[in-house]
Order: C-alpha cells, then sequence, then structure tokens
C-alpha cells in the first residue's frame, strides 16, 4: 500500500497515457472514408513522385513538403484510408508523450501536471484529426517538439558548425510542418533579447532567411498569385483584427472549437489570461520562447499571411491547456480559498468532459458525420451496364480519382460538369447540356453534405427539383451519411 501511494502519480499518468492511447487506437482502427478535403491530398499522393511535392497541390489544396513525402513513402504499403492516415495517427500518439515532457517544463505542481495531461488525453479534435488524412497532428507534435528543442539550445555555447546543423534542422521543420516557423520565430527574438553571440545568431539566422525566401518564391507565391482571393474568403474569420473585440472573437471561435463541448468561454478567457501572466513572472526560458511564439502567430494573422482559426491553429491547442491548467500551481493548502476557487473555475470550464463523452469515442461512427463518397461501393455493384454515363461535379472529381484507384473502378463514359457556381439557373445550365436517351449515375459528396440546408445553393436539391420540372424518371436511389447515388433516365 505505502509503496502504491509512493508511486501514485506515475500510476496515474500511465494510466491517462493508456486512455489516450485506447481513445487514438480505436478511432484510428475504424479506417474512416476518406472526404473531400483527404481524396485531394491522396490525388496529390497517387500522381506524383516524392519530390513533386514542391510544387502546388492537387485541387487548391496546401499541406508541408515533408508532410507530404513522409505519406508518399508510406503509400508505398498501400493507398487506402489505414495507410494515408498513418502519419497522422503515429504523430498523434507521439504528441501524448511529447506533451508530458513539455507540460512537466511549464508546471510546477505534480497535480497540475495531471490534469492537464488528462485534458490532453481526451481532448475531441486531437483525437479527430489523430484520424484525418490532413497535417494538423503533425503540427501539434512538430511544434511542441520544436519548443522542447529551442528550450534546450543554447547557440552562445555551441560551435558555428552545429549553429548552421541547427539551422538546418529548423528548416527541415519548417518545411515538415508551417506552425514550426513560429517557434524558430520565437527562439531567434529570444537570441537576440538575451543578447546571445550576435554572430552566432547571425550563422543560425541567415540559412534560414535564404531558404525561406526561395521557397516563398518558388513554390508558395505562386500558390498565393493563383488563389489569394479565395485563400482571404475562406479564412476571413482567422485574421486577426487590431482591436480588443477581433482578439476576443478570435479566442472564442477556438475555444468552442478546441474543448468542445465544453462552451463556458469566459471562464476559459479567465483561465487563460491568468496561466499567461503566471507564465510571464516565471520568466523561463521556455516561457519566453512560448510568449514570443504567440506574438509571432498573431502577427502573421493580422498581416494575413497564416490564419489563426480552428484547425490552422489546433498546434495551439496544447499551448492553451497549458496556460488554462498553470493557474492550479497557485493551489496551497495554507490558502483553502484562492485553491478552492481555481478548482471550481477549471471543473466549470471543462464539466462536460464526463463518462458520456469519453465513451462516445468506442462508438464507430462517431467521426462518420464527415464522410465523402460512402455510397461509392453501391456505385461499383450497381454500375453495370457499359451504356450508362457517370456524372461527377467538378469538386468531386478528386474524389472520383480516389475511390475508383480502391475499387479499381473504371468506367467508359464519365461527364465531368464545371462546377464554379451553386446558384439554380447554372446547375439547370449544365443538366441541360447533357444529352438525351441515355441513364445518368449522379454521386454527391462533399457538395450535398455542405449544402443540404441550403436549398439556393444546394446542387442536390436543384437535381431534385430539375426531375421533377422535367418528368424525368429515377430508376435508382442510395443515400448513406452524407452520401447519395442517383440513377436517373433523361
Amino acid at each position: 500500500m505505502e509503496r502504491i501511494k509512493k508511486n501514485l502519480y506515475f500510476i496515474i499518468l500511465g494510466l491517462i497515457f493508456i486512455l489516450a492511447f485506447i481513445l487514438r487506437f480505436k478511432t484510428y482502427l475504424f479506417a474512416r472514408l476518406l472526404w473531400h478535403d483527404e481524396t485531394a491530398l491522396a490525388m496529390s499522393v497517387l500522381t506524383r513522385n516524392i519530390f513533386g511535392f514542391f510544387q502546388p497541390l492537387e485541387a487548391e489544396q496546401k499541406a508541408p513538403v515533408i508532410f507530404m513525402m513522409l505519406n508518399k513513402i508510406v503509400s508505398c504499403f498501400g493507398v487506402n484510408e489505414i495507410c494515408l492516415k498513418f502519419i497522422s495517427f503515429m504523430s498523434s500518439l507521439a504528441s501524448v508523450v511529447v506533451f508530458y515532457f513539455l507540460s512537466k517544463r511549464i508546471l510546477k505542481s505534480k497535480f497540475s501536471i495531471i490534469v492537464a495531461n488528462f485534458l490532453f488525453a481526451i481532448n475531441y479534435q486531437l483525437i479527430y484529426w489523430a484520424q484525418k488524412f490532413k497535417q494538423y497532428s503533425f503540427d501539434v507534435f512538430l511544434f511542441m517538439l520544436s519548443l522542447l528543442l529551442f528550450s534546450k539550445l543554447d547557440l552562445g555555447k555551441i560551435s558555428y558548425k552545429k549553429c548552421l546543423l541547427f539551422s538546418l534542422i529548423s528548416i527541415l521543420l519548417i518545411l515538415s510542418s508551417f506552425p514550426c516557423a513560429f517557434a524558430v520565430g520565437g527562439f531567434i527574438l529570444f537570441c537576440i533579447f538575451s543578447r546571445t553571440n550576435i554572430k552566432k545568431v547571425s550563422v543560425y539566422t541567415l540559412p534560414l532567411i535564404i531558404s525561406s525566401l526561395v521557397y516563398y518564391f518558388k513554390v508558395l507565391y505562386k500558390v498565393q498569385a493563383h488563389e489569394v482571393s479565395s485563400y482571404m474568403s475562406y479564412w476571413n474569420t482567422g485574421f486577426v483584427k487590431f482591436n480588443l473585440g477581433g482578439i476576443l472573437l478570435i479566442f472564442k471561435e477556438n475555444f468552442q472549437f478546441f474543448f468542445i463541448p465544453n462552451t463556458f468561454v469566459l471562464v476559459g478567457l479567465i483561465l487563460f489570461v491568468t496561466g499567461a501572466i503566471i507564465l510571464l513572472k516565471d520568466r523561463t526560458k521556455i516561457s519566453n520562447i512560448i510568449l514570443l511564439s504567440l506574438l509571432g502567430t498573431f502577427l502573421a494573422s493580422m498581416l494575413k499571411i497564416y490564419p489563426i482559426f480552428q484547425r490552422t491553429a489546433l498546434y495551439l491547442l496544447p499551448i492553451a491547456i497549458l496556460f488554462m491548467v498553470k493557474p492550479l500551481d497557485l493551489v496551497y493548502k495554507n490558502k483553502k480559498i484562492q485553491s478552492i476557487f481555481i478548482i471550481v473555475l477549471l471543473f466549470v470550464c471543462f464539466f462536460k468532459y464526463g463518462f458520456c463523452y469519453i465513451n462516445s469515442f468506442l462508438k464507430p461512427n462517431i467521426f462518420l458525420k464527415t464522410d465523402g463518397l460512402a455510397t461509392f461501393s453501391k456505385l461499383v455493384e450497381r454500375f453495370n451496364n457499359k451504356e450508362d454515363i457517370l456524372v461527377l461535379n467538378s469538386t468531386t472529381k478528386s474524389d472520383f480519382i480516389y475511390y475508383s484507384t480502391i475499387y479499381k473502378f473504371r468506367p467508359e463514359h464519365v461527364v465531368l460538369l464545371p462546377i464554379y457556381r451553386y446558384d439554380k439557373d447554372y446547375y439547370y445550365k449544365m443538366l441541360g447540356s447533357l444529352p438525351k436517351g441515355h441513364n445518368y449515375w449522379f454521386i454527391y459528396g462533399w457538395e450535398y453534405s455542405h449544402r443540404k440546408d441550403d436549398t439556393k445553393n444546394c446542387i442536390l436539391h436543384h437535381l431534385q427539383t430539375y426531375i421533377q420540372e422535367k418528368h424525368l424518371k429515377v430508376l435508382e436511389e442510395y443515400e448513406n451519411n452524407n452520401s447519395v447515388l442517383m440513377k436517373v433516365n433523361k
């Protein structure tokens, strides 16, 4: 019994790690079908060699070069849900361990560390993105790893050769994860403010600047020049307005996203600001680098370079947890009122993390709401007439390329409708261009799941009304989650 009490801290941490791994393993092994953005990334993996990711990706997708290279390597073992999500999954598992070491550097009490690691282990978004073929779990892992690396690195005490070596490592981190640029920037600012040997800082920084400029003008500038208007419009909410209201709005949006189903934003803000102030007073190297990195994050958002919004800010979720748990370091036996107040605040903020919440991750349908072309298997099964025509919207092109590869499905007649607008008149014109006297298969995934409640801009709704108005015959119709398949005689 005495031995258990002595090792209780490590026993609890071990149980938290086990819980975190189980929740991530379970959701990963469900092998949820890919949805639109994931199939768009998969299309680049399918069609490019390992060095082809230095060019803009297919279907207006954006992902770091090395992240895509790693996925290309893993795809050698197969192109399917399990293989394509492997890097994200392994990053999520590794991030559980890295977060523990980061929490030990930021938090002082064992109680605080246990609470922070528990919140990290069961966080919905961290588990959700562990089973997505996107870079955001990779961002979380590498951003935390970068902070730990730079907190140990002292340029003033290493040789010039090692400064160059760490500069190369920093370049690789940025090519692996865009947010690592903020950690690198925070470290450089810390070196300048702490008056580190200026020559060594220059040796470390100069290759970073040169390589970043080359990468920007050779790769990123092409993307921005082509998609700048759509990029600004899509991520507009994530660009901080230079006023208190804009900052509070960003916090509200991200808090509700990070800690779903908890919605006590005001309590979260109180804990976050309190934790930031305590961390500022600590004046440790790692706390200074974190705060300077956050400064870079906000500046990039204000300058409309990189948004701080929901999934693009997922790398900040571990920092948010640490800031909000930091006030627990002020819990003392001889300060009962203060201690009770802090504990109550934290409980109120996260009280919806109950048994039912954790148990929901063990259900196979928890993430199915975002499925892409879930009816594709039915299409393959029922498409048995070579004269039938498959109709795809241009926004579904990547989904079709991916699923047709998986199912080895090669129809002879495929029509791709160029969808740039979602209004009724435009889609009627597209449907009217299809020749009469044929059987057409229509399949919907991404458009349907995103626009089914907006009848004015819902393509599926336009098709249904077109069928009624033109008195066409629906021969077969299937629905699975957010995917619809229809066979129509025109």
